[in-house]
């Protein structure tokens, strides 16, 4: 749903008017992982819903049914705890999985769609996979898990690629059994033998209904010297952030990276400076093997960076720290 006009009205005065403490579900999540702060609109879709969805990836669906119908403080504190730790099973399943990836090989192929096979995949998990390997591509990606007799598969497209369109198109034609979705997401189902078919089918139309180069956008061009609180706060009068309405993504030129880390194996966190020695916090959420990430850690020359401005806060301090996107030679 777009968060524009009456949508983020609704969404604004829902979290500026929410206390956490008259909620027991919410106070009890933010005090098992340690959050002090308000409940923002990122909480929602990065931090509850995939909580709450795990049960239905890996595990027993009821477990989510439990939380959100118990009325009792001691069933809603053990179905937390529950759904919690399912989740971080979840997160260390991914991570194996997309270790094992051989993207070199998948690159080496150069299709307009990256389509993947992994059989013994849950399916539960394919639509998360498939938009880690999107991303780290930035090409439309499918990946297919076996489905009894049936292959299953889940879509995650950028923005020049509806992809809910082809696999209409797809049905018609009857290479896909069925299926269905939007623009940028969608779910199908094929027979087995068709898998090849539905590759060549896939990249054969990709040209045909991609409307522009599938290039990174950004609202304006800024220097170091510009992200500092008052500009974040100007920014956060734009809030809640979400589909249609999005959070602005800068272009920042002529940094340089005087220290990164990696963090949990899977992030890189650095500190960039401008020439006037202005120095900001970032960090990446690319995948650590991505093209992005090897630059981070390893480049020496001045880069541009595409990134989000955002609040970080640690042990009750706030300070502000860059959200990188994409790296610019």
């Amino acid at each position: 749903m777009p968060l524009r006009y009456i949508n983020r009205i609704i969404a604004k005065n829902v979290l500026e008017n929410f206390d956490i403490n008259k909620n027991y579900f919410f106070k009890k999540l933010f005090e098992i992982l340690k959050i002090n702060r308000p409940l923002n609109i990122e909480d929602l879709g990065f931090l509850i819903g995939p909580m709450i969805n795990s049960s239905g990836r890996i595990g027993n669906p009821n477990k989510a049914v439990n939380l959100l119908i118990a009325s009792e403080n001691e069933l809603i504190d053990k179905s937390i705890n529950e759904l919690i730790e399912l989740n971080n099973k979840r997160k260390d399943i991914e991570e194996n999985i997309i270790k094992n990836l051989d993207f070199s090989r998948i690159n080496n192929k150069n299709t307009n769609v990256i389509i993947i096979k992994l059989s013994s995949v849950n399916e539960g998990l394919i639509g998360i996979l498939a938009s880690k390997i999107k991303e780290y591509f930035n090409k439309p990606s499918i990946v297919f898990t076996q489905s009894g007799n049936y292959l299953k598969g889940s879509a995650r497209s950028t923005e020049n690629f509806n992809i809910g369109q082809l696999i209409n198109f797809g049905i018609n034609k009857g290479i896909i059994k069925h299926g269905g979705g939007h623009n940028l997401a969608a779910g199908l189902l094929i027979e087995k033998n068709k898998f090849n078919e539905f590759k060549n089918f896939i990249n054969l139309f990709h040209n045909k209904i991609v409307k522009n180069n599938n290039i990174k956008k950004y609202v304006s061009k800024i220097n170091l010297g510009a992200v500092n609180q008052n500009f974040y706060n100007e920014l956060c009068l734009m809030e809640p952030f979400g589909p249609n309405n999005q959070n602005p993504v800068f272009l920042i030129e002529n940094v340089s990276i005087i220290k990164s880390s990696v963090i949990k194996n899977k992030f890189v966190s650095c500190i960039l400076k401008s020439k006037i020695n202005k120095s900001v916090s970032a960090i990446s959420f690319n995948l650590i093997n991505s093209e992005i990430s090897k630059y981070l850690l390893n480049y020496k020359k001045e880069i541009k960076i595409l990134a989000q401005i955002k609040q970080k806060t640690w042990n009750n301090n706030k300070s502000l720290q860059l959200n990188i996107l994409d790296v610019v030679i």
